[in-house]
């Protein structure tokens, strides 16, 4: 196998070396499972698997163990066991009868009654709040310093389409317009 920078950079940061071709099976296998109540694809699967190809060349596959799954409890197809319709159902808080929504439910009321386990959700919480925030100020900012830089080559003279074909948004460009 060929040298794929993806694989490298599917590592996750580690300082080991390998040579040219020798690392893939040291690779360690890894998913991403996205638990949704609606269908993102809207193609009516309960589960929507996806693994690194070339666009060009669907026959190649990087082959780097990462692994993208989406369980979509608003699926129709029959697509999926039994058991993980009866979980998809339980996520999307459908009346559901079954040795599994049982066991959940039962850990749920567990967890409610856990009281570490709440505080730690709770500063979760709030960390999650507070980061919201700040990457909202950043926005924000960084919105500013680009309507501000748009406005200065407004006024300098440059065309609108030249700006938007340096991949500035129109609605940028027009309300920038309205201050240049």
């Amino acid at each position: 196998m060929p040298f794929l920078l993806a694989e490298i950079l599917n590592f996750q940061g580690s300082t080991h070396h390998f040579d040219v071709g020798s690392f893939s099976n040291k690779l360690k296998e890894s998913y991403v499972i996205f638990i949704c109540t609606f269908d993102e694809f809207g193609k009516g699967r309960h589960v929507y698997s996806f693994e690194n190809r070339c666009k060009e060349d669907l026959s190649i596959r990087l082959n780097d163990g990462t692994h993208k799954i989406f369980l979509c409890a608003k699926g129709t197809m029959d697509d999926c066991s039994e058991k993980m319709k009866e979980f998809l159902d339980y996520i999307a808080g459908k009346e559901t009868k079954g040795e599994l929504s049982d066991r959940l439910r039962e850990e749920v009321e567990h967890s409610k009654a856990n009281e570490k386990w709440r505080k730690e959700y709770m500063l979760f919480s709030e960390k999650l709040e507070e980061e919201y925030e700040k990457g909202e100020a950043e926005g924000r900012a960084e919105g500013v310093r680009l309507l501000d830089c748009v406005i200065e080559r407004l006024r300098n003279g440059e065309a609108p389409e030249d700006i938007r074909e340096s991949g500035v948004d129109s609605k940028i460009i027009e309300i920038a317009g309205k201050y240049a």
